[in-house]
């Protein structure tokens, strides 16, 4: 099915969503990313995820702008669903609380939107925190643009902290999922499946740190392969199932083969060796 592709009437207004929990530091450096954008967003949602920390009086304190919602250990999917549904944006962008958008993040994906995409993606330099050393996703900072639905059921790569969406399609999509792990990629290949990918291009747009409190830095072997399997069954559904098979090899692979993983990357860099992607 050819994706839906959209163009530019009003001007469109956006809302930035932050989940964060227990990150009283790094919430207050993601949100001054965002409040010195080049092209300001309208509404900056914080979804404060059970924290025990003085992150709600001291973001009510220094940011009294945003719009504070709490929940009880909901998870980050459930976090940032939350704030979606209270936005009142056209567009959504997303920022986990260790990250920080660049200055022109905003406005390079409102600009990839206004070439008439329902999505829109950017570059991600990520800052190894536990093996050293950074690197890009997508990697060498090449995406791809238009119908991305084959390319994601291969692999991932884009990340929340650096994409954007028109409302209206998230909503019908679902949203992000429960899931502990890979709830992003459950959510990037359902709105794969209609509709089109804008890509701003190889410079970076965020920053994202890999760190031991990051959900792809806490990970292990059978985390994975639960994750996969989880897609596996989520993606066998008409003609998606075709798509599960590959999610499938993933999870067998990973269960059976043996090795221990303790981040993302380094599961991903292992599965490019083994020629698994």
């Amino acid at each position: 099915m050819r994706p839906t592709a959209f163009y530019r009437g009003a001007e469109m207004t956006v809302s930035a969503i932050i989940p964060t929990r227990d990150r009283v530091t790094m919430v207050q450096r993601a949100l001054a990313s965002v409040v010195t954008q080049t092209q300001p967003v309208e509404e900056i949602i914080v979804v404060d995820d059970g924290s025990q920390d003085d992150t709600a009086r001291l973001l009510a304190r220094i940011f009294p702008e945003i719009h504070l919602l709490r929940l009880c250990g909901a998870g980050c999917g459930p976090a940032r669903n939350t704030g979606a549904a209270a936005a009142s944006g056209d567009i959504l962008m997303f920022l986990d609380s260790d990250d920080f958008w660049l200055p022109h993040h905003v406005e390079r994906l409102q600009r990839a939107l206004d070439r008439g995409h329902a999505l829109a993606y950017g570059t991600t330099l990520t800052f190894d925190l536990l093996a050293g050393g950074s690197f890009l996703v997508p990697d060498t900072g090449a995406g791809i643009e238009g119908d991305c639905a084959a390319a994601l059921s291969s692999w991932c790569f884009l990340l929340p902290s650096a994409f954007a969406v028109r409302r209206e399609l998230f909503a019908a999509a679902g949203g992000f999922s429960d899931l502990p792990l890979a709830e992003d990629w459950d959510l990037f290949c359902r709105l794969a499946h209609r509709n089109s990918f804008g890509f701003c291009g190889p410079e970076p747009i965020t920053v994202r740190h890999l760190h031991a409190g990051s959900a792809c830095g806490r990970v292990n072997r059978a985390c994975i392969a639960d994750a996969m399997q989880a897609l596996a069954d989520r993606q066998c559904h008409g003609k998606e199932g075709d798509r599960s098979s590959h999610f499938h090899r993933l999870a067998e692979w990973t269960a059976g083969c043996g090795r221990e993983f303790s981040t993302v990357q380094q599961w991903y860099l292992t599965l490019r060796a083994e020629g698994m992607l």
